[in-house]
C-alpha cells in the first residue's frame, strides 16, 4: 500500500474515531429517562427558600417517588447546629407528602394516608422530603414544590455579613435553572453564582439563570449587609475581613472555572484537528519522492539477504517477523549450507506421524552474517549427527514441559529455548533498518504524548473536583477521545512520519510490486517450471515478505524440480515452528493467591445545603 494511501486512510479512521466519539459521550450524557426540565428557586433574605421542580419522566411505571434531599440536617425543631426546617411541601395530585429527618423519623403531610408511611420510612434516607407515588408515575410532566426556612451558618464582621447557599450537589440533570434572590432592601452588597451564571437585577430582585449538568455544584454566596442576622436566624460567628475573603475564593473559583472551560473547549477542538495535524506532521517530515515504479515486479530487485528484506521491506521497516527466519531457512538451503527434507503425510508433519529434518552440509566460510550465524548456532544446538530433527525436537520440549513442572532445571532450559526460538522468530538487528530510513516515532511522540499525560492530570483533577468544575467532565472525555486517537498513528508504519533515505523509498516501491507479482497465482503460473533457480529464488524471497505459500502451490502445480520437499518444507515450516514455540512457552508451577451539611466557607463548593432532586 503506497504512503498516499496509508496517510488517507489513517487519517480517515482517526476522524471517524474522533466523531465517533463525540456523538457517543453525547448520547451517554444526555438527560435519560428522567430529569428535571426546569428548576426554579426563591430565597429570601430572611432565610426562607421556595423551590419548584418541574420532572419530565419518560417511562411509565419506573419510578414511585419524587424527593429533594438536604446534605444539611433536616428537621422541624432546632438540632444546635447550622439546619434546613421543612415548612410545607405541595405535590403532584395523587401522590404522598413526606419528610424524612436527620434523626430517620418520617412525617407525612397527607396524614389519612397512614398506611404508606412504612414504605416510604424503607425507601427514603434521611434528610430528604418529597412525594411517594403507590402505583408509580405515568410517563409526563410532575411539578412539586417545596418551601423551606434555612437557617444557616454565617460569617460576620464589622461590616458585613457572608452566607454560602449550596442547593444542589448530587441531583438529576437540571435542564432550566433559574434562581432569584429577593432584596427590597438592598441588603446584598454582592452575589455569586456557582457555577458562574448570568446574573442580572430586575428591580427589587436578583436573577440567575442557566443549568445544571447531573452531580455539579449549584450554590449561591451572598455578601450581606451585618442587620441581617436577627432577620436570617442563623449560626454566626466572627471572621476578620469578610469581603476581602469572599472576593478573593470568588475569583480563584471563576479564574479555574473559566481555565476548565477553555481547556474543554480546545481539547473538543483538537479531537477535529487531530486529522489535520497528522498530515502537516506527515508533510513535513514522512512525504516522500515520487518514483515511478510499476504496480508488479517479476524479477528480485537488488540481492539482499530475505531476513534484511523482511526487517526492511515487509510492512514496518523496523519489525521483523517469523517470516524472515523461514525465508532464511530456504536461502540457506538454496547456497547449499543446509538440506530441507519432510517426511510423511501432509497436514501430520506437527503431529507425532510426520517432520521436518533439517541436514547441516557444510561449515560456511565466508557470507554469513550475525543473525544467519545464529541460525546456524540454534540448529547445531540441537541437532543429531548432523540432523536437526523436528520430531526429536518436539519430543526433547514434551519431555522438558513435563520436568518442568518438577524441577527449576528443566524450567530453565526449557525458558532458554522459548528465548532462543523467540529471538529467531522476532528479533533481528534492527540498527541495521536505520542505514534505509529514518522512523517517524520522535515526531508523533512530541505530536500525541502530550495526550495520554492531559487525560491522566484531567482524571485526577475530575476525581477531586469534578462537583465543581462541571467543565470537567467534558474535558476528561475529550481527552480521552484524543488518547484513543492516537492509538492509530502509533501503529503506523514507522516510515509513514520518518524518511527513506536516499533512494531507498524506490527499492521498497519495487519489493512492494514484487510481493505484489507473488501474490498473483495465475501470474506466476505463467512461467517455466524449467527455470529452477528462478523459482528457488522466488520461493526464499516470497517467504521473507509474507507470500511464500502461494509460490509454493504454484510450484507444486507445475512440478518445478526443486531439491525434494523444498516446496512442502515452505507451506509446513511456520506450521511446525510456530507449534512448537508455543510449546516451549514457560510452564506454571503453582496456583496464583488471590488477593455534614456543609460548613458556610468561602468560595465554589464550600457552601450549606446540598444534595438536590432526584427520583427513584
Amino acid at each position: 500500500m503506497n504512503e498516499k494511501r496509508q496517510i488517507t486512510l489513517l487519517v480517515v479512521a482517526v476522524f471517524v474515531i474522533g466523531s465517533a466519539g463525540v456523538l457517543l459521550a453525547t448520547a451517554l450524557t444526555g438527560y435519560g429517562d428522567v430529569y428535571v426540565r426546569q428548576y426554579r428557586a426563591n430565597l429570601y433574605l430572611n432565610g426562607t427558600l421556595a423551590e419548584s421542580f418541574s420532572y419530565h419522566i419518560a417511562e411509565s411505571g419506573t419510578y414511585r417517588m419524587l424527593y429533594r434531599v438536604w446534605e444539611a440536617p433536616l428537621s422541624w425543631e432546632n438540632p444546635g447546629e447550622p439546619y434546613v426546617e421543612p415548612i410545607s411541601i405541595s405535590p403532584p395530585p395523587g401522590t404522598i407528602a413526606y419528610t424524612k429527618d436527620w434523626q430517620g423519623a418520617v412525617t407525612l403531610l397527607s396524614t389519612t394516608q397512614a398506611v404508606y408511611i412504612g414504605d416510604i420510612r424503607a425507601l427514603a434516607v434521611r434528610n430528604e422530603a418529597g412525594c411517594y407515588n403507590p402505583e408509580r408515575f405515568d410517563a409526563g410532566e410532575y411539578q412539586i414544590d417545596y418551601l423551606f426556612r434555612l437557617h444557616p451558618p454565617l460569617e460576620c464582621d464589622a461590616e458585613y455579613c457572608h452566607v454560602n447557599v449550596k442547593l444542589a450537589t448530587e441531583h438529576l440533570p437540571y435542564q432550566q435553572v433559574t434562581l432569584v434572590v429577593h432584596d427590597p432592601n438592598n441588603s446584598v452588597v454582592q452575589l455569586f453564582s456557582h457555577p458562574p451564571m448570568e446574573i442580572t437585577r430586575e428591580g427589587d430582585t436578583w436573577v440567575a439563570t442557566g443549568a445544571s449538568p447531573k452531580d455539579t455544584l449549584l450554590e449561591l454566596e451572598l455578601l450581606l449587609k451585618p442587620e441581617l442576622v436577627a432577620e436570617l436566624a442563623g449560626f454566626p460567628r466572627h471572621v476578620t475581613d469578610v469581603e476581602g475573603k469572599t472576593v478573593t475564593a470568588n475569583s480563584r473559583y471563576a479564574l479555574a472555572y473559566r481555565f476548565f472551560s477553555a481547556v474543554s473547549f480546545i481539547l473538543l477542538a483538537l479531537i477535529f484537528l487531530f486529522p489535520v495535524l497528522l498530515v502537516l506532521v506527515y508533510y513535513k517530515h514522512g512525504r516522500e519522492k515520487q518514483f515511478t515504479v510499476p504496480k508488479s515486479l517479476s524479477y528480485v530487485p537488488r540481492s539482499r539477504k530475505p531476513w534484511l528484506v523482511n526487517l526492511v521491506f515487509k510492512g514496518d521497516a523496523f519489525n521483523f517477523d517469523e517470516h524472515g527466519f523461514y525465508a532464511t531457512l530456504l536461502d540457506l538451503q538454496r547456497r547449499g549450507i543446509l538440506k530441507i527434507a519432510t517426511e510423511g503425510k501432509r497436514g501430520r508433519i506437527v503431529k507425532s506421524g510426520g517432520s521436518v529434518k533439517i541436514t547441516l552440509l557444510k561449515e560456511p566460510a565466508v557470507g554469513i552474517d550475525e543473525y544467519e550465524e545464529r541460525v546456524l548456532s540454534f540448529l547445531r544446538d540441537y541437532a543429531e549427527n548432523g540432523v536437526f530433527d523436528t520430531r526429536a525436537f518436539a519430543a526433547r520440549v514434551e519431555e522438558l514441559r513435563d520436568a518442568a513442572r518438577m524441577g527449576d532445571n528443566a524450567r530453565l532450559s526449557l525458558s532458554g529455548i522459548h528465548s532462543r526460538l523467540t529471538g529467531l522468530m522476532k528479533d533481528a538487528n534492527k540498527s541495521v533498518a536505520e542505514e534505509f530510513v529514518m522512523g517517524g516515532r520522535m515526531q508523533l511522540a512530541k505530536l500525541i504524548i502530550p495526550f495520554p499525560i492531559t487525560l491522566l492530570v484531567v482524571l485526577l483533577l475530575f476525581l477531586m473536583v469534578r462537583d465543581t468544575y462541571p467543565p470537567l467532565q467534558t474535558a476528561l472525555v475529550a481527552s480521552g477521545i484524543l488518547t484513543l486517537q492516537a492509538i492509530l498513528p502509533v501503529m503506523a508504519p514507522t516510515a509513514l512520519f520518518g524518511r527513506w533515505t536516499g533512494d531507498y523509498y524506490k527499492e521498497k516501491l519495487e519489493w512492494d510490486a514484487f510481493a505484489t507479482f507473488l501474490s498473483d497465482f495465475a501470474a506466476i503460473r505463467k512461467y517455466a517450471p524449467e527455470d529452477v533457480a528462478i523459482w528457488q529464488e522466488w520461493l526464499v524471497y516470497g517467504t521473507a515478505l509474507g507470500v511464500g505459500d502461494t509460490v509454493a502451490k504454484a510450484m507444486e502445480h507445475l512440478q518445478v524440480s526443486v531439491p525434494a520437499g523444498t516446496a512442502d518444507a515452505a507451506i509446513y515450516l511456520p506450521l511446525y515452528f510456530g507449534h512448537v514455540h508455543s510449546m516451549t512457552t514457560p510452564v506454571a508451577t503453582g496456583a496464583g493467591a488471590g488477593g455534614s451539611g456543609g460548613g458556610g466557607g468561602f468560595g465554589g463548593g464550600g457552601g450549606f445545603g446540598g444534595g438536590g432532586g432526584g427520583a427513584r
